[in-house]
């Protein structure tokens, strides 16, 4: 390459800015797609039809003049705490023919959380076959999932490695055990709980 032509190229724009100064004058010379968060798909796709590169648009489907998104205005009555945090709907089944009623499923849907009561004594389940005991007979190496939280209020989520500090992230730190090993963390928690109870009693 003769030194003409080195001068030449080096004074020539690279190619990555010249497809962008491309896809800016595109951008520019077409008219602007009138489009809105509230629209649906289809609405979209129509407004945006024909624009860009073959049919597909390299811009922002907002326009650059309008304001950004802004979340709405805060309620103008201000809730109580009563309101913020209502009572739990429950209900308190007696037999077999209540927890299979198409009462107590309508009851469910209705409410997004709910707690049933005496469902365990209505089927006549035996809650000994899922003691701690049974399972580590039945299966002691079997893997349980283990799950750290942070003993703490409903309405309270503080930062476990800032004491003090208030966060929104919900940290839930994840291990694994098995049954056997559980089984004996369960027991000394109980003797520890034991202890303090003759402490205090003392």
């Amino acid at each position: 390459v003769g030194c003409t032509g080195l001068v030449e190229r080096l004074k020539s724009p690279p190619l990555c800015v010249k497809e962008e100064e491309r896809l800016s004058s595109l951008c520019g010379s077409q008219p602007e797609a009138e489009c809105s968060i509230e629209m649906d798909a289809k609405s979209v796709l129509e407004s945006c039809k024909g624009q860009g590169l073959h049919g597909l648009t390299n811009c922002s489907i907002l326009s650059d003049k309008a304001a950004p998104p802004q979340p709405p205005d805060p309620p103008s009555v201000r809730l109580t705490r009563e309101q913020l945090l209502p009572p739990t709907p429950s209900v308190f089944l007696e037999n077999k023919k209540d927890a299979f009623s198409p009462q107590l499923q309508e009851f469910c849907l209705k409410h997004p959380i709910a707690v049933v009561r005496g469902l365990a004594a209505a089927l006549k389940l035996d809650l000994g076959l899922f003691s701690t005991k049974t399972l580590v007979e039945a299966n002691p190496d079997h893997t349980i999932e283990v799950r750290t939280q942070v003993q703490q209020t409903s309405d309270e989520n503080w930062d476990p490695q800032f004491p003090g500090k208030r966060v929104w992230a919900c940290i839930s730190h994840r291990s694994h055990t098995t049954i056997a090993k559980y089984a004996q963390y369960q027991a000394s928690s109980f003797q520890d709980s034991l202890k303090e109870e003759r402490d205090r009693a003392a």
